[in-house]
């Protein structure tokens, strides 16, 4: 087969081996052509297009039995939450066990690291850091709010609702044992001042962004994954539950605007209403649009929630 030749469909979507280009019944020669282009000694990719990152970790694994997908490579393939900027990084993190290749090519930071029993995990016949060990690896790229919503994301779970019963993937508690063995390591300072403010329940960033500036406004008792018992028989599961003030509130994000959801969301207001509670909906813009409250600048939905909480039981210290 000749330069000219196209390449087969299973290798023009991903990284490829020498093995896999054998597999497919060329000759080691085609890797010589101009639409392939090497990534590192050992795998290819089309040279036209650009290979997705946590493709390309899997290729460079399978080849190297020192490697390990680790930080935010193994963040975005876990389904992490993570900002813009590493959602879209092309290049792919590898830490090698072995104390070589501590290097940056095009497409792969590589660095060493050296791993405690129960750290790495195989997936997919690679090596990739649990996530525990990948929160405490991610410490030290990200802020510490970055760091309290990636956290919030993978210890998420539910007592209620349609998730009821998935298990988050991971716990708190093994949050706070990978923490403990690696004192002194970069970034373990802000892992444990972010464990202090994760919670379990939280579905998404804004939700977890919209918790951490009511706290920090000084709002306590807010509830994640509450269940609220209606009188016909029905349930409303509100993103956040302040109690004293029997107070919903629930984030709505751009999906809410769909015709379905809309009516799924006025019924979930009556339902509310009829238990005796009141629902704040939470927009993207009140998440967003910034306002002098009370002497300090904060976004609106600190303004609304504060008023909305007042409304309901007053003044008292909240």
């Amino acid at each position: 087969m000749n330069a000219s030749t196209p390449l087969p469909e299973p290798l023009l979507h991903a990284p490829f081996t020498v093995r896999d280009v054998e597999k497919a019944g060329l000759t080691r020669s085609r890797l010589r052509s101009r639409d392939v282009v090497g990534v590192r000694p050992g795998v290819y990719a089309p040279a036209d297009r650009m290979p997705h990152p946590v493709g390309l970790a899997q290729a460079v694994a399978r080849t190297d039995p020192h490697a390990v997908i680790c930080s935010v490579t193994a963040a975005r393939w876990m389904g992490v939450r993570l900002p813009q900027r590493f959602q879209t990084e092309e290049a792919v993190r590898i830490a090698r066990t072995d104390g070589r290749d501590r290097s940056r090519r095009r497409w792969i930071i590589a660095s060493t690291a050296s791993y405690r029993p129960g750290e790495v995990l195989m997936r997919d016949g690679v090596r990739v850091t649990t996530p525990a060990r990948t929160f405490l690896d991610l410490a030290r790229v990200l802020s510490e709010e970055e760091l309290i919503i990636a956290g919030d994301g993978l210890i998420c779970a539910h007592r209620h609702g349609p998730l009821a019963g998935r298990p988050p993937l991971c716990t708190l508690d093994q949050l706070r044992e990978i923490v403990q063995p690696h004192s002194g390591d970069r970034g373990v300072r802000r892992c444990r001042t972010a464990l202090e403010r994760l919670r379990v329940g939280s579905d998404s960033a804004p939700e977890t962004v919209l918790r951490l500036r009511l706290e920090e406004f000084g709002i306590t008792g807010l509830l994640l994954d509450v269940r609220i018992d209606c009188p016909d028989g029905g349930t409303v599961l509100p993103d956040l539950w302040h109690e004293e003030a029997r107070l919903s509130i629930q984030y709505d994000g751009v999906h809410h605007s769909d015709p379905a959801q809309i009516s799924r969301d006025v019924e979930r207001n009556r339902r509310t209403r009829a238990a005796g509670a009141e629902e704040l909906r939470i927009m993207h813009r009140d998440m967003t649009t910034e306002v002098v409250f009370r002497g300090q600048r904060v976004i609106r939905a600190v303004q609304l929630v504060v008023e909305a909480i007042e409304a309901r039981i007053g003044s008292r210290g909240w």
